[in-house]
């Protein structure tokens, strides 16, 4: 798909076409790009790999390769908070490396799983310390891993409300409004960009392109 995108983008450089929702594949829909998962959060991964090498095969291969160190590294760091560099090593080595990792390398979105824990982390140090900086990157974070995947925008809803309701009842007593004001904004913030983007997929839906969970679960069920 990154290949499609680069097609599409060139060929608004070169005909003038009004916007890059016009790509050159299954034109004329004005909504191709969201026939599939967008990749907008892999950009800033995977542009400096484009113009680095020039060939979006090998950036490709490139980013793919790159989601497991990652992905290991953002594991350990959260690992760290409570467990010795060792345990913390062979958390990270689990989180990267888990097998059904690798049956997902030609949908390379939901390999770059690598902002999950950097969502908890970033969190924890917004509660610890109330520093700007950290609930900056904890909304980055949220934005750059729902924008990966939609999957992934499910996935971190899911997690924030699993992990902070804990969390918070934990810290109870030293929490204020600062922090928990805080908390919630950059929270809103990370999932405005995934809320715009979601914009064209909920408009294929209404027109019926992408099916409702009900007409799919009648689609799987048995005759």
């Amino acid at each position: 798909f990154f290949f499609q995108a680069e097609d599409g983008i060139r060929d608004y450089k070169v005909t003038g076409v009004q916007t890059c929702a016009l790509p050159i594949f299954f034109h004329p829909s004005r909504l191709a790009l969201a026939y599939s998962e967008h990749l907008l959060g892999l950009a800033p991964l995977y542009a400096p790999l484009y113009v680095a090498t020039g060939n979006p095969l090998l950036a490709t291969n490139l980013l793919i390769f790159l989601t497991y160190p990652l992905c290991a590294l953002a594991a350990y760091a959260l690992a760290r908070r409570w467990v010795s560099p060792p345990a913390a090593f062979v958390a990270a080595i689990v989180y990267a490396f888990h097998p059904l990792r690798f049956g997902t390398p030609p949908h390379v979105y939901m390999l770059a799983s690598q902002w999950l824990p950097l969502i908890v982390l970033f969190s924890l140090r917004w509660l610890d310390r109330a520093r700007p900086l950290d609930a900056l990157l904890l909304a980055v974070a949220i934005a750059l891993q729902g924008l990966s995947s939609f999957y992934f925008a499910y996935i971190v809803a899911t997690l924030l409300g699993l992990v902070l309701p804990l969390v918070l009842w934990q810290r109870r007593r030293d929490l204020d409004l600062l922090r928990v004001a805080g908390l919630v904004v950059a929270i809103a913030v990370g999932f405005v960009p995934v809320a715009l983007m979601a914009r064209p997929y909920l408009r294929l839906r209404e027109l019926g392109v992408i099916r409702s969970e009900e007409h799919t679960s009648e689609l799987q069920s048995p005759c």
